[in-house]
């Protein structure tokens, strides 16, 4: 993209500088036209008229010879005197149109590179590290469906009250296999 903005630049330059050179030596050209203005005699006009066109040629082979252009040259001639007081020692209309139009691209384009230089500048500055951060460590049981039960209190009378549980009904079962008379002489008799 910037070579084509880079080449659109220097072809308007180009074109800026030779019309700015044509316009600086056209002096004597606008002075003859000025005369066939003002002339009232009709074949004094056409001669101050023919003057002028000839220096508007030489003129622009000049110009266009300076900046290695002469190629471009052609041998414009006007058929009436209106014609040479109209168009004679002027740029053509489409170069001074062109001019105007872009007249702020050198400008822009200057502009645009440097906010290019300056993007392209800021990606290679040298960035902060970033420590990344670091998931907590995996539980090595997977993870729950639901929260966790309350640990149950541990207290020695909890304990105990199993204990004597499971004591008492191994004694009753051991009560169980033994004789009536026997059971009736360790419980009581009223059991």
């Amino acid at each position: 993209m910037i070579k084509y903005v880079l080449f659109f630049v220097a072809f308007r330059f180009l074109v800026a500088s030779v019309n700015t050179t044509y316009h600086e030596g056209s002096s004597r050209c606008n002075e003859l036209l000025t005369f066939a203005r003002s002339s009232g005699i009709e074949s004094a006009r056409n001669i101050y008229c023919l003057e002028a066109v000839r220096e508007d040629q030489r003129l622009t082979l000049q110009t266009l010879r300076k900046y290695k252009l002469g190629f471009l040259f052609n041998n414009v001639t006007y058929a009436y005197t209106s014609e040479v007081l109209d168009s004679a020692c002027k740029a053509p209309w489409y170069v001074t149109e062109v001019l105007e139009w872009t007249a702020g691209v050198t400008t822009l384009s200057l502009l645009w590179t440097i906010v290019q230089i300056a993007t392209w500048l800021w990606s290679k500055r040298p960035k902060p590290k970033i420590k990344p951060v670091t998931p907590p460590a995996s539980p090595s049981r997977p993870p729950m469906v639901r929260p966790p039960k309350a640990p149950k209190k541990n207290t020695s009378q909890g304990i105990r009250q199993r204990k004597d549980e499971k004591t008492l009904i191994n004694n009753l079962s051991k009560l169980a296999n033994l004789s009536p008379k026997l059971r009736n002489r360790i419980m009581g008799e009223d059991v």
